[in-house]
């Protein structure tokens, strides 16, 4: 097999990046910081955030001591602490776009479409952060439930069919997810401005939304409350009609006229939803739009990923520089997985034909994270080329060893689980 490459090419990038003094002058909070060497340099303390151990810091850095083969015996944790507070939490966001902004101008990739649209889904969550008064003052605090909690409110753009994230936000607990959404269609609009379809639940319909994907030639697939939104469609008894009306606009009183298509499906539970999208063609089904609008589920998927498997929210530190490092640390690490996964997905798809298999099968995503967080430091310090390739065949065989079924269409009834398993041994990732 041949080793993960695009998954090789995008991590030696992003040690290269690392190591250069460029990346040290525009990542570092003024010149005077990590100017002499020290036990460890900025590069260092990078790598030791973005290898992201969820076990105490202190363990952190003896594990990273250890796989990095450094001559370094020790080194605090109080140490570490003050010196990533040198470096802006802005590096590690550019190190996700490094990875994440070529991913359709790259020719080694090829990215999943359907029928030549690109999909992606918009949503927001919500993060906790540690109880720290300058975190409240930055992001606020929700009180609603129990004692009062510092959240932020977390946003990303996703590629439902790649498993891809394409920009990602951590803002103050109070901002608006309509806004959020703009920001992250700029982002797409500058990186891929055609051919792109965003899905967005029922929090997200209204004018100015559905105005600016129309002016930036966006297509939308919203889900929305008929009976809430807008009159035209209260009445709706069609399964799939276009309206047109003129309308105005709330915060400007401007008028504008709206082509919108509505579809109203029929859930396998009796439930009624309306979708709304601004994509005409009918050569495009009502079938075709519940398909699309079932992909926005990836995006809960990835959510759980980042929460549950990734752990985001256990912060290696509490001020806001290292929140915001972490953060963004974590969204690199998702992505680089995403890039393995994708690397194996060419031959898992021959032996899905080849073998004689009820289900297909694909790569196990919780082992995929386990894989590439344990070998990151060997992967990317490894000096000499040989080993380092026979590194990456070993990680591409070990996530080719561990798959999984895929189980179309199952709908097994919900299980609560008790709160003190909001980490089950099955979903553990160190």
């Amino acid at each position: 097999m041949e080793s993960v490459k695009r998954f090789a090419k995008r991590l030696k990038w992003a040690y290269t990046t690392i190591q250069s003094y460029g990346f040290k002058v525009d990542g570092r909070m003024s010149t005077e910081k990590f100017s002499r060497d020290r036990k460890l340099g900025f590069a260092q303390t990078c790598f030791v955030i973005l290898r992201g151990s969820k076990r105490s810091l202190q363990a952190a850095i003896y594990t990273f001591l250890r796989e990095s083969k450094s001559e370094v015996d020790s080194y605090s944790k109080q140490a570490f602490s003050r010196r990533r507070q040198f470096i802006k939490p802005e590096a590690f966001l550019t190190l996700f776009r490094g990875i994440t902004d070529d991913f359709y101008t790259d020719r080694s990739m090829t990215p999943k479409s359907f029928r030549n649209l690109h999909v992606y889904a918009i949503d927001g969550t919500t993060y906790n952060l540690p109880n720290t008064p300058e975190l409240k003052e930055i992001y606020g605090v929700q009180s609603s439930q129990g004692e009062p909690q510092t959240q932020a409110k977390g946003s990303c753009l996703y590629d439902v069919l790649n498993n891809l994230l394409i920009d990602v936000k951590m803002l103050p607990i109070r901002s608006s997810e309509r806004e959020i959404a703009v920001e992250h269609l700029n982002c797409l609009h500058g990186i891929k401005p055609e051919n792109n379809l965003v899905l967005l639940d029922r929090g997200y319909p209204s004018l100015e939304l559905i105005r600016f994907f129309d002016e930036n030639h966006l297509f939308y697939l919203m889900r929305c409350n008929k009976n809430e939104f807008i009159s035209e469609l209260r009445n709706l008894t069609e399964a799939d009609k276009v309206l047109e009306f003129d309308k105005q606009l709330r915060k400007t009183k401007e008028k504008v006229h709206i082509s919108m298509r509505a579809i109203q499906l029929s859930l396998d539970s009796g439930t009624v939803e309306t979708l709304i999208t601004n994509l005409l063609d009918s050569n495009f089904t009502a079938e075709d739009f519940k398909y699309l609008y079932h992909l926005r589920w990836g995006i809960e998927e990835k959510y759980d990923e980042l929460k549950n498997k990734l752990k985001i929210e256990a912060f290696s530190g509490t001020t806001p520089v290292a929140v915001l490092q972490d953060f963004y640390a974590t969204m690199f690490l998702t992505n680089l997985v995403a890039y393995a996964e994708m690397d194996c997905e060419e031959e898992l798809a021959l032996a899905n034909q080849s073998c004689e298999r009820k289900y297909e099968y694909r790569i196990n995503r919780t082992m995929a994270i386990a894989s590439v967080k344990d070998s990151f430091i060997e992967l990317t310090m490894e000096n000499s080329p040989l080993k380092q390739k026979r590194a990456f065949c070993r990680l591409g065989k070990r996530l080719l060893a561990n798959i999984v079924p895929v189980r179309p269409g199952r709908s097994n009834e919900r299980r609560h689980k008790h709160a003190s398993l909001k980490f089950p041994n099955n979903r553990t990732v160190i």
